[in-house]
């Protein structure tokens, strides 16, 4: 075996060196990683930018739109009035002039103008750029309700409308006791109120008759007893078959005339049976057709 030539001569063997790391190589490791992460944010650059840009103008078009001259409610149009003027409902809206179009509450609008008892539906609408577009449906007044001194319009579904006046002397209704309690407001449907609504809506096959009637009586829910204009008797029509039973005691009136001066009230509840009181103070007689 042969030996190194300073082992040969003798001389000490020198230790081992460790050689120093090329940093050249550490260089070509980290160069490839900081080119993916540059080449990532870019790729994240490309996509966030127009995202924001877009978010930007979106913003700016949203801050037009609620703020421009333009939008804002100039003009208010109202259709289907007839007791109501257009002036009336417009009142109940007219903190909306100058609102921008867009910020408008239609709901609350709507419950603004359904605040007027005349007001029985309505609709209201935006016409961009300026208009607000209002429909009614006015309630129809279907009876003049009579509490003491007190006449109201009454509905056919128990609203008190207004109180009559000489402005609704064209409307030809009956007067109705019984139909409104004495706390003011109408009786439940299913009571007075329905029984009136049940009486009108039959009358209204026969306009004549209808226009005959002048006084309803409803405190009896299940009785309503009318009164014919120019007449004195009151008649009991009970809660069904009313044009029937007036038509019955129209062919029978010459008859209570000839034989009692006046009579207090006729009741015709009871098929072909009619019950009859006169005024003179006299018991109820039984009469057949």
């Amino acid at each position: 075996m042969r030996r190194s030539g300073s082992a040969r001569r003798g001389l000490p063997a020198t230790p081992g060196i460790a050689a120093p790391a090329d940093r050249r190589f550490r260089r070509a490791e980290a160069a490839p990683q900081r080119r993916r992460l540059g080449r990532l944010l870019l790729r994240y650059a490309r996509r966030l930018i127009p995202a924001l840009v877009m978010l930007a103008v979106a913003a700016a078009c949203g801050f037009w739109l609620l703020t421009t001259p333009w939008l804002r409610v100039q003009r208010i149009v109202v259709g289907g009035t007839g007791r109501l003027s257009p002036n009336d409902v417009i009142a109940l809206v007219s903190d909306l002039r100058g609102q921008n179009i867009l910020r408008v509450s239609l709901d609350r609008a709507r419950l603004a103008i359904l605040a007027s008892p005349w007001v029985g539906e309505v609709a209201v609408t935006r016409v961009l750029p300026s208009t607000l577009a209002i429909h009614v449906s006015e309630r129809i007044p279907m009876a003049v309700g009579r509490l003491g001194s007190q006449l109201k319009l009454v509905d056919r579904t128990g609203v008190v409308i207004d109180d009559y006046t000489a402005a609704y002397h064209d409307l030809d209704l009956p007067i109705v006791d019984g139909l409104i309690d004495p706390g003011g407001t109408a009786q439940a449907a299913a009571g007075p109120v329905g029984l009136t609504a049940a009486l009108m809506d039959a009358l209204a096959a026969q306009p004549a008759l209808r226009r005959a009637v002048s006084q309803v009586d409803v405190s009896n829910p299940h009785d309503a007893v009318v009164l014919l204009e120019g007449d004195v008797t009151w008649l009991h029509l009970g809660e069904v078959d009313f044009l029937e039973r007036l038509k019955k005691y129209l062919d029978l009136r010459p008859t209570f005339e000839d034989q009692f001066r006046n009579v207090e009230y006729v009741d015709l509840r009871y098929g072909r049976w009619l019950y009859a009181r006169p005024d003179t103070g006299g018991k109820v007689q039984g009469l057949t057709p």
